[in-house]
């Protein structure tokens, strides 16, 4: 059985290669994003009994009948920060859209003794939690949620590149025209000063040859 879940995680990683993963979904004050880390990754490297159960049920249940070239690792975790602490309150079949209300798995099931009050105190997390962009369209921002032993201890954001790229701000649109203006309108001048102070020499020189004769 080991021997079998081994063999198709490391399938579903090469193959996570090769095709974009779907993304764990995080809610915070009520707004939902796609974050690119997997929390669970960290627990099941510490509970290896855990990680052996979860992936049992995921090879009867999942595998077999809603497995998506998309999600290798088998499920889809729903995430959220509450009281500045991480939760695990839902998961996902790999074949079902958040918004459809699909059955999800059971989590008392699957997690034991880290389920309490319907969802799974996330204290194993020490990572930093970056969203891409918001649940569902593309946002400014991508936020950058620090997380120890579970809480949430400091938060960022940043500009998105991809938003950036195609949205410029009108400053960096007309930035090269601008330069090649203000070049243009210096070498104009430049040559102006050049010809006034050809001109002026000029006369002067016929001036001392009147003089002279």
């Amino acid at each position: 059985m080991r021997i079998l879940i081994i063999i198709c995680l490391l399938f579903c990683f090469f193959q996570s290669k090769a095709t974009i993963q779907q993304t764990e979904i995080l809610f915070y004050n009520k707004i939902g994003f796609n974050i690119s880390e997997i929390p669970l990754r960290s627990l099941f490297k510490e509970d290896t009994v855990l990680f052996n159960h979860f992936y049992t049920f995921i090879e009867n249940e999942v595998y077999s009948t809603c497995m998506s070239s998309s999600c290798w690792r088998g499920y889809i975790g729903i995430w959220h920060i509450d009281n500045d602490s991480l939760f695990l309150t839902e998961l996902m079949p790999p074949c079902h859209n958040y918004s459809n209300k699909k059955p999800h798995y059971n989590l008392q099931y699957l997690f034991g003794k880290y389920f309490k009050n319907g969802k799974v105190f996330a204290g194993w997390v020490n990572d930093t939690l970056d969203t891409k962009y918001r649940l569902n369209s593309y946002d400014k921002y991508n936020y950058h949620f620090v997380i120890k032993n579970g809480i949430l201890v400091a938060k960022a954001k940043s500009i998105d590149e991809e938003w950036l790229e195609e949205n410029p701000p009108p400053r960096l649109k007309n930035s090269k025209k601008a330069t090649l203006k203000q070049n243009t309108t210096k070498c104009r001048n430049k040559h102006l000063l050049i010809l006034i102070s050809i001109t002026t020499c000029v006369i002067v020189f016929y001036t001392l040859k009147k003089r002279r004769k």
